[in-house]
Parts: C-alpha cells; sequence; structure tokens
C-alpha cells in the first residue's frame, strides 16, 4: 500500500521541489537538514504499510490474526496432550502420579466416564505422539509394589497450537457462510 514511499524516492521528491537557489548536494545544510526526517518518514510509512497487512484476515498473522477471529467469535485451537493407555504390574500408582520415557514426562490420569487409566503428556502438543506401545514408563519416584509400567496405544493424539493458516481458513469460511 505505501511501499512506494521509499526513504530514496522521498528525498528525490523534497530536492527536485527545493527552491533553485539552494544547494542540494549531499552534505549542504538543506540535505542534512532534510534527510534525517525524511528517514523518520520513511519508517512511518513502513509502518502504516504493517498496520494495514495487519487489519484484515487475509493478511494479518500472529496475535493480529487472533485478535480479527475473535471479531467474528472464534479463537485459535489451543495445542492438545497426547494421551496413552497404561498397563501396570504390581501396585495401581496414584493418580497424578510422575512418569517419563525419553526425556518426555507423562502424568497418570483417569478417565471416570470411560473406566479407563492413561499417561498424559506434560507437554501439550504433537511432540509426545512418538511413544511405541510396549515402551517402559520409569516412574519419576518410586513406587513400593510398581513392578513395571508399560505405555500401551494412543488414547489422544496431541496437536500443535493451531497454525496461522488454518485459523485464517475457519475465519473466512466463516465469514462466507
Amino acid at each position: 500500500m505505501f511501499e512506494d514511499y521509499t526513504y530514496e524516492r522521498l528525498l528525490e521528491d523534497v530536492l527536485n521541489n527545493a527552491p533553485e537557489d539552494i544547494d542540494t548536494r549531499p552534505g549542504s545544510i538543506f540535505y542534512d537538514a532534510v534527510s534525517g526526517i525524511l528517514m523518520k518518514v520513511a519508517k512511518l510509512y513502513t509502518d502504516l504499510d504493517l498496520v494495514a497487512e495487519m487489519t484484515t484476515v487475509a493478511t494479518a498473522t500472529g496475535q493480529a490474526l487472533d485478535v480479527k477471529a475473535s471479531e467474528y467469535g472464534i479463537a485459535r485451537l489451543a495445542a492438545t496432550r497426547a494421551k496413552y493407555y497404561v498397563t501396570f504390574n504390581g501396585v495401581m500408582p496414584q493418580i497424578g502420579e510422575r512418569f517419563y520415557t525419553d526425556g518426555k514426562y507423562f502424568s497418570l490420569q483417569e478417565d471416570t466416564a470411560a473406566g479407563v487409566y492413561y499417561l498424559e503428556a506434560e507437554i501439550a502438543g504433537s511432540g509426545g505422539n512418538e511413544i511405541y506401545k510396549g515402551t517402559a514408563a520409569v516412574p519419576v519416584n518410586n513406587i513400593e509394589g510398581l513392578t513395571a509400567a508399560t505405555f500401551g496405544a494412543i488414547y489422544e493424539s496431541g496437536n500443535d497450537e493451531e497454525n496461522d493458516n488454518n485459523l485464517r481458513t475457519r475465519v473466512q469460511e466463516k465469514i462466507a457462510g
């Protein structure tokens, strides 16, 4: 929108419109007086261009896109945590007990409605989806009477936070709908 308002072009325009009897060569008083100001004016145009980009759904990114989406009642989908079935040999650990494998930490949770125990990744995102069935779940604390804990199949996959393109598509679909 304002990409033509570069420092060079603004300077050229000012120098071309200076009175004929004024010295406009680099290093002259006039040149030095206007060049600093024109640098600021050019930055202002660059900033205005960025503001214009961030005010439309089609070009906004990050938090600016979140604001535009919220105007239509849409929020960015948050990251979710991976969940795995788990089997225990020996005693049943307490809910909330922590386990780890390959540098990833999980806590024991229960879906009371389904009657299922599972290990939930402590960090949300798709990075927790990489545990193979049969992998040992090592307790962080010593649990007396627990002889083994093993990851089962994935119960729910973890997902990364929704990216700008997917959010933009959902907003545009709502606007068009």
